[in-house]
């Protein structure tokens, strides 16, 4: 299974309201849209993934911040 990155206005329409707290505390914000359909911003994702015993923490070169 893969994760794609997405900056669409549609995903970002459909988050808006999870994604308030996020925004007002850091100007990226990261949407992941999951194969099965569901979506997430970045902290929701972690949030997820922290419940299901979970964690992502970025390491090497390979991770970049980019503002949408």
């Amino acid at each position: 299974s893969y994760l794609s990155i997405s900056s669409t206005p549609l995903i970002k329409e459909k988050l808006r309201d999870e994604a308030a707290a996020e925004e007002r505390e850091s100007p990226v914000v990261l949407f992941i849209s999951l194969p099965d359909g569901e979506c997430f911003n970045l902290g929701r994702l972690k949030h997820h993934l922290a419940l299901r015993g979970r964690s992502i923490s970025p390491k090497g070169e390979g991770c970049h911040r980019a503002k949408i």
